[in-house]
Formats: C-alpha cells, sequence, structure tokens
C-alpha cells in the first residue's frame, strides 16, 4: 500500500506499538519519521471498503 492509498492513518509512537498495531490489527507501515522530543514515528494505514463490483462505463449508461 502506498500513502496516497490509504483511507485511515495512525501514528504509532515506537516500535513496539507499531508491531503491535501491524500485528494485531491489520496496519501496514507507510512511513517512518522523526519528532524531536519522541524520537521515531511509525505511520501505518488501512486501506478503505472496496466496491465489490464496480461499476463499468457501460453498467452506469444503462443503469
Amino acid at each position: 500500500m502506498q500513502l496516497h492509498e490509504a483511507f485511515q492513518l495512525v501514528e504509532a509512537l515506537g516500535v513496539e506499538e507499531a508491531n503491535q498495531r501491524i500485528q494485531q490489527e491489520g496496519w501496514k507501515l507507510l512511513a517512518i519519521t522523526q519528532r524531536e522530543r519522541v524520537g521515531s514515528v511509525y505511520v501505518l494505514g488501512k486501506a478503505g471498503p472496496v466496491d465489490p463490483k464496480p461499476k463499468t462505463d457501460w453498467e452506469a449508461m444503462v443503469g
């Protein structure tokens, strides 16, 4: 998953929290940044809901 594909974002402060969210809650690691007072911050994301049958142009035209 890339950052522009994420529907929901969360920051994890520390590797332990990031690992827990990735392993137990299904988050994906998108980026790692630094903050002066906190250190490493892990940006995690989840994809949005997927339409099981997306409409094609033809289906949109005929209803």
